[in-house]
């Protein structure tokens, strides 16, 4: 497994915030019950517990890893081990949602190497670029599935659309345990934008966007809203791509949310406060 060079992939939201999701294009989970963020007051963290019960969620994300030209045909740029330390690190972060990212091989890709991210209105790619992926990608009438991108660069930036389903990330130079971290961003936009949940001034938040040279912190947290609307949201829009328990089981694997950054749901508050 190659380990590269442990250099920093920054996401397309935060070299360029014109490709933040617009607001007019997502659909608000809660509506006018959105989440506020605002932390629940310390007197009440003994009543309401950290640990919220639900139904372990499996989620599909299908992968497409590119290949380089060899004398005996096209081999993929990163092998399975290395996929699989990605989504190892990318599920360490989304236990705390009971969320567990499984990916699925596609053929190699063999029409391109590299995919410039251009963080088209709202979406990863510029039109030509979506031309290329789309007789890729995997799809399925009325929903969104999650295409996952393993090219070799991409000018440097990863990128997650809640639109398109895309992830595109670059590998050239990358420790798969980065890209793990990286990959659990992206997904976050995927699946937390919607909520209004794109960005987070806590620097240990997942969805943190550290400005140049500032500490970066552990960004590997979520709020017990954000564990709460990204489950919810997949078993929303996912469809048979999201499933409770272990793919074929006959029933559901419990589990337990354990937000890293505790509960911030403001309802609790006014309703204990009434």
């Amino acid at each position: 497994m190659e380990k590269g060079d442990p250099s920093e992939v920054r996401c397309s939201y935060a070299t360029s915030k014109e490709a933040a999701t617009p607001v007019e294009q997502l659909r608000p989970l809660f509506e006018d019950r959105t989440i506020t963020g605002r932390p629940v007051a310390s007197r009440f963290a003994d009543i309401f517990g950290l640990g919220v019960s639900a139904a372990r969620l499996t989620l599909v994300v299908f992968v497409h890893v590119v290949g380089r030209r060899t004398s005996t045909g096209f081999e993929p740029i990163r092998d399975q081990a290395y996929v699989d330390d990605i989504f190892a690190t990318a599920n360490d972060i989304w236990s705390q949602a009971c969320i567990k990212l499984v990916p699925f091989s596609t053929p190699v890709v063999e029409t391109f190497q590299d995919l410039p991210i251009s963080a088209f209105a709202g979406t990863c790619l510029a039109p030509d670029q979506q031309a290329m992926v789309k007789p890729l990608d995997v799809t399925a009438e009325g929903t969104t599935l999650l295409n996952l991108y393993l090219v070799d660069d991409t000018t440097g930036d990863a990128c997650g659309s809640p639109i398109t389903g895309h992830i595109i990330m670059p590998t050239a130079g990358q420790l798969s345990t980065r890209l793990g971290k990286v990959l659990a961003h992206e997904v976050g936009h995927v699946l937390l934008n919607p909520l209004g949940v794109d960005d987070s001034d806590n620097p240990d938040h997942l969805m943190h966007h550290p400005d140049p040279g500032e500490p970066s912190g552990n960004r590997d947290g979520l709020h017990l809203s954000d564990c709460i609307g990204a489950h919810a949201r997949a078993l929303d829009d996912y469809g048979a791509w999201a499933q409770t328990g272990v793919p074929g089981a006959s029933s559901s694997e419990p589990c337990v949310m354990r937000p890293r950054l505790g509960s911030n749901i403001a309802i609790i508050e006014e309703t204990m406060q009434a």
